[in-house]
């Protein structure tokens, strides 16, 4: 009898650092001036290796063919399903009979959607059919929770939806513009109140969108989400030259998984003068530290595998 044991190594993995060559610097610059959206920034603020990986380098995450709805894809389907039920509304004061209108035509502009994305007979059963349920749930809950803000008096008016915005960005006390460019899902206007509207078909909590210590924000991944608004916020008035003085803004997130808490503005309320003057200095901290030839694409954390 023999017992056969393979010999196994032990290697240490350890985090990877990329420094910083000119050929990564000059292709820095070329992202600058393409633009920077929210996502790629906090995505650096998350792991500077992933940004490296897949700003600098443009490695895409491998997709395979999708046979079930992946979660992107669910996102982008709930997306696309609330721009062409909100878009004939467009410019109007929303009234509690175009939330009912709406309402019928969830299930049919639902499976449009999904099959933009899949055959006709790819939601019928199994994953896909609950994805579809889904989707089709979190929009007419989403539509009752205004239709309740309606019915209580409120009055909203839809501005703009799926709205592409940029701005050149100048990092003071640099010669250094870079351009920052994203897209508004929604722009709207409740009693008077401006307000940026990000959809998020995660769970997103009150305590995500509040911040004391401004320093965690350009490098703490638990205040993406208030990065996120807060860089939407700002490209709004920069872009509209205007301040906080001369409009009342709300910049904050709608969590389909967290509906009863509904819109959640950044701070709990109106964007002022001295968040948007701590967010510049944390956005220019940002920007930065990633020009800066002395600090390399240091990892975050160790890759999973999954076997």
């Amino acid at each position: 009898r023999k017992i056969i044991n393979p010999k196994l190594n032990a290697y240490p993995l350890a985090l990877n650092s990329i420094i910083k060559t000119d050929t990564i610097l000059s292709k820095l610059i070329k992202l600058s001036e393409k633009g920077f959206s929210p996502s790629s920034l906090t995505n650096y603020i998350r792991n500077p290796l992933d940004f490296y990986k897949r700003s600098v380098l443009g490695i895409k995450e491998f997709k395979e063919i999708e046979e079930t709805v992946a979660a992107n894809t669910f996102g982008t389907i709930v997306h696309d399903t609330l721009e062409q039920l909100y878009l004939p509304f467009l410019n109007k004061t929303l009234q509690i009979s175009d939330l009912e209108q709406m309402l019928i035509l969830v299930e049919d502009e639902v499976a449009q959607q999904f099959n933009i994305s899949y055959s006709s007979t790819a939601i019928t059963s199994g994953k896909n059919f609950l994805a579809f349920e889904i989707a089709k749930q979190f929009v007419v809950n989403f539509l009752n929770f205004e239709l309740r803000e309606l019915k209580q008096g409120k009055r909203i008016k839809i501005l703009g939806l799926e709205v592409p915005i940029e701005i050149q960005h100048h990092v003071k006390e640099t010669d250094m513009e870079v351009k920052l460019r994203g897209k508004i899902d929604r722009i709207d206007q409740i009693n008077g109140v401006l307000r940026i509207m990000d959809y998020k078909t995660g769970k997103v909590t009150k305590s995500q969108l509040k911040i004391n210590d401004w320093s965690l924000l350009s490098s703490n991944e638990k205040y993406s989400k208030s990065f996120q608004v807060l860089t939407y916020a700002y490209m709004y008035l920069h872009q509209n030259k205007i301040s906080v003085q001369e409009v009342s803004l709300e910049s904050g997130v709608i969590s389909f998984k967290n509906l009863k808490d509904g819109f959640m503005a950044f701070n709990g309320g109106l964007i002022t003068e001295e968040s948007v003057s701590n967010f510049i200095l944390e956005l220019d901290h940002l920007i930065m530290e990633i020009f800066d030839r002395n600090v390399p694409f240091q990892e975050k954390e160790l890759p999973v595998f999954n076997f």
